[in-house]
């Protein structure tokens, strides 16, 4: 991946660093220009992020480890390993002030994060409805011969001669489904839930493309973006850079960029592309 590829994953990595900032801090965002520094604010408040994870345990437990469920106390352990790993990289003082250079302006950063925490809260609400989990019955599958390529029989239905296409098998719900609803024999995915899941986004992707409001927005801010921040993307990217100092800045007025996609057309372009979804 080239750089100006790894900076537009930092966009959305700072746009989420923005939303959990936004969703811990009462202090109000300040109009002033970002200073660029070795350590944010907004690291700061990814670290007292770690004090959330302490909702998985119970209060008589040490930190990470969940007495009667020592799954859940490996998963809690990856999700600290992981916030750890991203605080030591926003920490950074280069990815810290990459990241300011990238997206300059408060108010574009506000429309993305919000954007972020209307999808994440969609599928947050889902999961808290729909369970990805199911109850199923236990089985009892067979190989003929002994090459390892033989046909291989479960229940007394001929799956075929790969495991792979045995386990497919073994997890249809319509056909080991189970009465139980906890203390499961074993655990399959709710195909079901789980595309219903999906089905909420797409629904609420599709909402966000064809809201008027959304459209001029989104438009604006991918305007502003490119405006302010050209400059940073044209020392990155040989194209930008070429362009750049052939034709100037794409995204003022006049440039390129409003020539060949004005707003009536991205408006076109979104609708279109929500009816795909």
């Amino acid at each position: 991946m080239s750089f100006f590829g790894v900076v537009g994953a930092l966009a959305v990595s700072s746009s989420v660093a923005s939303c959990l900032k936004s969703a811990m801090s009462s202090s109000s965002t300040s109009a002033e220009k970002p200073v660029i520094k070795a350590k944010s604010d907004t690291v700061d408040d990814l670290e007292n992020l770690k004090e959330k994870l302490k909702d998985i345990e119970t209060p008589s437990t040490e930190m990470y480890t969940v007495k009667g469920n020592p799954g859940l106390s490996v998963g809690g352990t990856v999700l600290e390993q992981l916030l750890d790993i991203s605080i030591a990289f926003f920490k950074q003082p280069l990815v810290n002030e990459a990241l300011q250079k990238i997206i300059k302006d408060e108010s574009d950063a506000k429309v993305i994060t919000d954007m972020v925490k209307e999808l994440g809260g969609v599928v947050v609400n889902a999961l808290n409805e729909k369970q990805v989990m199911a109850c199923a019955k236990g089985f009892t599958c067979t190989q003929e011969g002994s090459s390892g390529e033989g046909e291989i029989t479960c229940d007394e239905k001929e799956v075929g001669n790969s495991w792979y296409d045995a386990r497919m098998h073994i997890s249809n719900k319509n056909l080991y489904s189970s009465d139980k609803t906890s203390d499961c024999d074993r655990y399959i995915p709710d195909t079901g839930n789980i595309m219903a899941i999906i089905e909420m986004v797409k629904s609420k992707v599709k909402s966000m493309m064809t809201d008027k409001d959304k459209q001029r927005l989104f438009y604006d801010t991918a305007v502003s973006i490119g405006k302010n921040n050209m400059d940073f993307f044209a020392t990155h990217d040989p194209r930008a850079n070429y362009y750049t100092n052939k034709q100037g800045n794409p995204f003022e007025e006049g440039g390129d960029f409003l020539k060949q996609l004005p707003y009536e057309k991205f408006q076109e372009t979104a609708t279109n592309f929500s009816n795909t979804i």
